[in-house]
């Protein structure tokens, strides 16, 4: 349902996604640039008087809580999809409300359309049924192409450390159906780590025959790259009618365009989760996304395993960093570069973020039960 709130407060809650600092805190920032979030802060107590008392958001780990109350103007439109609750969003829309509408209605379609075509956990998908058919060239569809040539292009982005092919280790870990069903260990034979390094580079695509050849012993999962590349997908959609955001359980992507100065969201530290207190951005343009391993954990042969993996072992990532909030010009750049933070060596951060061209990340550290975040790129006086 689309709808138009009229009360003055928006507080929206999501999973996923990790503290930036304000300005004026004591982290440093380092030289804004055009995609910079630290162009766009502001400090939270005068945006929040400026606002009249309100915020488009807040943004936590934890459980999924959306509840709003927003300013006329603002057309809004909420539904579950991909394990979690999105939100479309369009500030001063058209003076055809209609059109507006009918936009955010062609959102929720287009992620439905993807969670059909890519979601690994369904039998019946088209990614589903293409790994079951290795070793031979399978035409697909014009979407689930783009979207492998996608995730495919980002495995030699990042040297690896994002790798399309890691679901036989996934599901060596346990995470063998989706969140939501509660299921993640027995019925697979697979043993852990059976995942080999570099196996995205034997998927072989036709761009003339829309076609795909998986080799035996791969599989994909594009459950890594497929939310942040259809928030894209929708906010290209949407932004051709004014300023908008679309918001995928914590990976964000927005405009303020020439109408409003953006939008201001409110974000809670995941290591002080039951303080009142939050940071506040102020996002202008571009997009935030998160990944952590401190949601979706689990237990098995008494070790605690997440859904992260390390591509280089095949196992669930043992590094310092738990979580990753990050920002860059699209979503899926956003996306995959926060898991590229988590899995990947710290000495290949520089270069991978340089070409997703990450402005900005906060990163959350535990080391030997030492909590922390540092911040990235780190700047010295």
């Amino acid at each position: 349902m689309v709808s138009t709130p009229t009360a003055p407060v928006v507080t929206i809650c999501v999973c996923s996604c990790g503290p930036f600092a304000p300005a004026g805190s004591t982290f440093p920032f380092h030289k804004p640039s055009t995609h910079s979030l630290a162009a766009a802060y502001r400090d939270p107590a005068d945006e929040y008087a400026r606002s009249g008392g309100r915020t488009v958001g807040t943004v936590s780990y934890g459980t999924v809580v959306s509840r709003a109350q927003l300013q006329p103007g603002l057309l809004v439109h909420r539904f579950p999809a991909m394990g979690t609750t999105v939100l479309a969003a369009l500030a001063s829309p058209p003076l055809n409300g209609d059109e507006a509408r009918r936009a955010l209605s062609r959102v929720e379609r287009l992620f439905r359309e993807v969670e059909q075509v890519a979601s690994r956990f369904r039998p019946d998908s088209e990614l589903s049924q293409l790994n079951q058919m290795p070793d031979r060239w399978v035409i697909v569809s014009p979407l689930l192409f783009e979207l492998i040539q996608e995730a495919l292009a980002m495995a030699e982005r990042t040297e690896g450390w994002f790798d399309p092919t890691i679901l036989p280790a996934l599901e060596a870990a346990g995470y063998r159906s989706s969140w939501k069903d509660g299921r993640f260990a027995g019925g697979n034979d697979e043993p852990a780590g059976s995942h080999r390094a570099g196996d995205y580079r034997r998927v072989r695509l036709d761009p003339l025959l829309q076609a795909v050849y998986v080799p035996p012993g791969v599989r994909l999962d594009l459950g890594g790259i497929g939310k942040g590349w259809t928030v894209d997908r929708a906010f290209e959609r949407l932004a051709r009618l004014g300023p908008c955001l679309v918001n995928a359980g914590g990976d964000l992507r927005g405009t303020g365009g020439d109408a409003i100065e953006g939008w201001p969201i409110q974000v809670e530290n995941p290591w002080q989760p039951d303080s009142p207190a939050c940071d506040a951005i102020w996002l202008r343009e571009g997009a935030v996304c998160s990944s952590s391993t401190l949601g979706r954990r689990w237990l098995k042969d008494a070790k605690v395993q997440h859904h992260l993996i390390d591509p280089r072992r095949g196992q669930p990532s043992a590094g310092d960093v738990v979580a990753a909030t990050v920002h860059a010009p699209t979503a899926a750049e956003a996306e995959v570069a926060a898991k590229v933070f988590i899995v990947g060596e710290p000495l290949a951060w520089e270069r991978i973020a340089g070409r997703l061209h990450v402005s900005e990340a906060r990163l959350f550290t535990n080391s030997g039960g030492s909590r922390g975040m540092i911040t990235w790129p780190q700047t010295h006086a």
